[in-house]
């Protein structure tokens, strides 16, 4: 189920191009994905990144089949929630903000050390090739330090940072804020129908809103933000304005955890298993 929004003065519609709960594939990945935390394509386009949450392993994964096709240990098990490959780099964050910086020529790992903290909970890792910047989606703490008066946490704020590959530097301020009334705003702007009980559902989905994934759709200039709370995908402008809700189907959608983007516009997300089965969801582009 989707939701279009109104075109403004100052926004553009969008004109949506998937079905998220009509995918054009669904793949059975390798039970060594139950977990599968992260998800990014390749630079040969011909395959996928992934991460399991818990060990240091990164996952080739051929995107036309779901098999995994090799794997390369980069570091010690830890709390793994997102993956970016980068020229010959490839870049995998955990959830206390650490980056590690694995090289696939010399197969060594660079550990990045950030402000952000545990408290952040870094769920996502995305990339803007015309800034040559990360994107790292937080769930938890929207501020980066302590606590203070002028630095208060808020819970319903989201916030989506960045980290420079050509500064090697974190921009403290956000470069996205999601708040809850902006996605409340976009909702009940829409033009989607329902009854009472449907919109009271939805409204409680859409306040479980928590990243667990962002990628960037170059060729939209937007933010695709995933949230496995709640089954939910937002697509935000550079403004932080939400133009786009989509609630996806349980099931098709088990755990939305990873996303992404290949070159030919071909949407993927990633489903950990819940001990069931992990799945690979592919959507085309709409004609």
């Amino acid at each position: 189920m989707s939701i279009e929004s109104k075109s403004t003065k100052n926004t553009t519609e969008l004109k949506f191009k998937y079905t998220l709960n009509k995918p054009t594939k669904v793949y059975v990945l390798d039970r060594k994905l139950m977990e599968i935390s992260g998800l990014s394509c390749s630079n040969n386009q011909s395959e996928l990144l992934g991460i399991n949450d818990e060990k240091g392993y990164i996952f080739v994964i051929d995107k036309l089949t779901g098999k995994v096709r090799s794997t390369y240990d980069f570091g010690k098990n830890g709390d793994y929630e997102g993956i970016e490959q980068v020229g010959n780099i490839i870049y995998v964050i955990n959830s206390s903000g650490n980056i590690f910086a694995f090289d696939k020529g010399s197969e060594k790992t660079e550990k990045i050390k950030l402000k952000l903290k545990t408290k952040n909970d870094v769920e996502g890792l995305g990339y803007i090739p015309s800034e040559n910047l990360l994107t790292l989606a937080c769930k938890g703490s929207d501020t980066i330090g302590k606590e203070t008066k002028d630095n208060k946490d808020n819970k319903d704020r989201k916030a989506i940072y960045s980290y420079s590959l050509t500064t090697n530097k974190l921009n403290e301020e956000p470069l996205l804020v999601i708040t809850d009334e902006e996605l409340l705003n976009e909702f009940n702007s829409s033009t989607y129908r329902l009854s009472k009980s449907g919109k009271k559902k939805l409204k409680n989905r859409l306040k479980q809103f928590s990243p667990s994934g962002i990628a960037y759709n170059e060729s939209e200039d937007l933010f695709y933000l995933l949230s496995s709370q709640g089954k939910t995908l937002i697509v935000v402008n550079r403004s932080s304005k939400v133009i786009h809700i989509d609630f996806l189907n349980s099931s098709v959608y088990t755990q939305p955890e990873g996303i992404c983007f290949d070159s030919s516009g071909n949407l993927f997300i990633s489903n950990e298993g819940r001990g069931l089965i992990p799945k690979l969801v592919r959507c085309s582009p709409n004609n």
